[in-house]
C-alpha cells in the first residue's frame, strides 16, 4: 500500500457503512478515487450524471471506469430548468453539483456519496464545493489533504492509460450571464 493509498484507507475505515458511489466524470481525479478504491477492496459503485453540460464527458467516463472493470451507472438530469445554471450565473456550480449530486444520493440513498475533489481545487474559486459539503458529500482527496500533482504521480505509476487531458464544464467556456440553453440550440 503507497503513500496515497494509506491515507485514503485510513480515512475511509472510519465510516461504519463501506458501500460507496463515486460521482465519476471520467477525469484524471474521479478515476484515481475508483482505481484506489477498487485497489483497496471496497465496493464502489461509479456514477456519472447526464446533463447538457456535461454529455460531451460520457464516452470517457464509460472508458475509463470499463478499464478500471466497472460498468458506469448513468443517471439523466435536465439542469437548464434551474435559471441560476442556464444563465450561467457565478454561482452557477453550486447549483449544478447541487443538483447532479442531490440525483445521486437519491438513486444511492443506501451508500455513502464520494467525489474527486482534490486538495488544490481549494485554492480556487469553487462553488461547487460548498453544495457537496451541504449535501454530505464526501471528497477524500481533499479531506486527506491530497494535491493534483499527487494524483497524476499515481495515475502515472500505476494506470497511466487513465490519465486525460483536463476538460472542463461546457458552461466554462461562455462568460457569466450568457444563456447556455440558447447555445447548445443554436
Amino acid at each position: 500500500m503507497n503513500f496515497i493509498e494509506k491515507k485514503i484507507f485510513e480515512y475511509l475505515e472510519n465510516f461504519k457503512n463501506k458501500n460507496f458511489a463515486i460521482g465519476f466524470s471520467g477525469g484524471n481525479d474521479s478515476s484515481c478515487l475508483l482505481l484506489i478504491l477498487k485497489n483497496l477492496g471496497f465496493k464502489i459503485t461509479p456514477v456519472f450524471v447526464k446533463t447538457e453540460l456535461t454529455e460531451e464527458s460520457l464516452k470517457l467516463a464509460k472508458k475509463n471506469a470499463n478499464l478500471i472493470g466497472f460498468n458506469l451507472e448513468v443517471i439523466n438530469l435536465n439542469v437548464f430548468k434551474n435559471k441560476e445554471i442556464r444563465f450561467n450565473t457565478k454561482l452557477r456550480c453550486y447549483y449544478c453539483k447541487r443538483l447532479m449530486y442531490g440525483k445521486i444520493k437519491e438513486k444511492f440513498e443506501d451508500k455513502i456519496i464520494l467525489d474527486g475533489t482534490n486538495y488544490t481545487d481549494t485554492f480556487s474559486f469553487r462553488p461547487g464545493i460548498k453544495a457537496l459539503k451541504e449535501l454530505g458529500i464526501i471528497s477524500p482527496f481533499m479531506e486527506c489533504k491530497i494535491e493534483k500533482k499527487e494524483i497524476l504521480k499515481y495515475l502515472e505509476i500505476n494506470f497511466p492509460e487513465l490519465i486525460s487531458e483536463p476538460t472542463s464544464c461546457f458552461a466554462t467556456k461562455y462568460p457569466y450571464d450568457t444563456d447556455l440553453l440558447r447555445l447548445k440550440n443554436g
